[in-house]
């Protein structure tokens, strides 16, 4: 993550809660390529974050990568089918 914020607050611990945020951050900011960034350590320290995945699944979406989107969405679907169903609209 060259020249973003470190992912890192404790050595000992990583700040899931503030990586999301610095996510949906750069989202607003236009910066989707960042944020999947983010997103993606959030989902490396914590597999299925389902507001990582749906998140990262609609930035992907708007950079075009819609099968990657398409993973992200499905996986919501397939861990709570109620979490949000915006998402039935972009699968």
């Amino acid at each position: 993550m060259a020249g973003g914020l470190p992912l890192v607050v404790d050595a000992e611990r990583l700040d899931l809660n503030g990586v999301i945020e610095w996510g949906r951050k750069k989202m607003l900011e236009g910066d989707y390529d960042q944020a999947v960034d983010y997103f993606t350590s959030a989902l490396n320290f914590r597999p299925g974050l389902m507001h990582a995945l749906v998140s990262r699944g609609y930035c992907y979406l708007t950079l075009g990568e819609e099968d990657k989107a398409q993973q992200d969405f499905a996986e919501v679907i397939a861990r709570d089918a109620c979490f949000n169903r915006n998402i039935y609209v972009l699968v």
